[in-house]
């Protein structure tokens, strides 16, 4: 395996969704998938790998964080059991966290094409327009939204979003560090502010690519607001649009939640 192709990086990126749905450790975590592949040096990691290199870490953290609280569950569960698990959980969290900041600073941040760019979003009758909440007064607001120098760095910008949403569903961690509701609010807000730019630009073949981070989306809104059913006039329009069923009935199915697995 000297060289890692297009096409198994697809795949890799797959593996790595399915093993965020499970909650289980991925092997591509391991040194040989993240190192060996690209030793040969004819192929190079661009930005979107060295993201996946990261997100591959957070199944760890999630079967980590199900196993604690399987001890706490437990009969008779002794408190330093649960002390040093929940030591390794937060240190593990607050590592994963720290990295994914860095990485945004040194590939998007820094992105030889720009990064991504906020600009007014105004009615159009090719796409739903994002609606949310200003958390400060509660009031329904229309954010600006994002557009891309290209659609691997709009791809990229999802799975970072999606990650750290999935990673801080595990983030207990008692301190000011600890991503809570407004921040992956958020994170949230920013895939469906990617949402438009992306699949209007986008192949058919490569929408779906995205369906996983709708559906993480979708779970940090609460019921009847604008945000979910903006998601729901989405789903609507590229599953008559594209004839693509994850976007339909089949987007249940995507859920990385604890007591959420996929269907059978």
């Amino acid at each position: 395996m000297n060289a890692m192709s297009s096409h198994a990086w697809t795949n890799a990126s797959n593996q790595v969704g399915a093993a965020l749905v499970r909650r289980q450790p991925s092997f591509l975590a391991e040194e040989d998938w993240i190192n060996v592949p690209w030793s040969a040096g004819t192929t190079k990691k661009d930005i979107l790998h060295y993201l996946l290199d990261l997100t591959v870490e957070v199944p760890s953290l999630l079967a980590e964080y199900d196993a604690l609280e399987v001890t706490r569950q437990s009969g008779v569960p002794s408190a330093h059991e649960i002390t040093v698990k929940q030591a390794a959980l937060w240190n593990g969290v607050t590592n994963l966290t720290c990295r994914f900041l860095q990485w945004k600073i040194d590939w998007v941040d820094a992105y030889p094409d720009g990064p991504p760019k906020e600009v007014p979003a105004e009615p159009n009758e090719h796409f739903p327009i994002f609606r949310c909440r200003d958390l400060r007064t509660g009031a329904v607001i229309t954010p600006t939204k994002l557009v891309y120098p290209n659609l691997r760095l709009a791809q990229t910008m999802c799975l970072y979003y999606t990650s750290r949403l999935i990673l801080s569903t595990v983030d207990t961690r008692p301190d000011d560090d600890r991503v809570g509701p407004a921040q992956q609010y958020a994170l949230g807000c920013g895939i469906c502010r990617t949402l438009e730019w992306y699949i209007l630009t986008a192949p058919g073949n490569m929408i779906n690519r995205l369906a996983f981070p709708v559906r993480v989306a979708w779970e940090v809104f609460p019921d009847g607001g604008p945000e979910r059913r903006f998601i729901y006039d989405v789903l609507k329009l590229v599953e008559k649009r594209h004839s693509l069923g994850l976007w339909g009935s089949g987007m249940s199915e995507l859920s990385p939640r604890a007591g959420s697995p996929p269907k059978a």
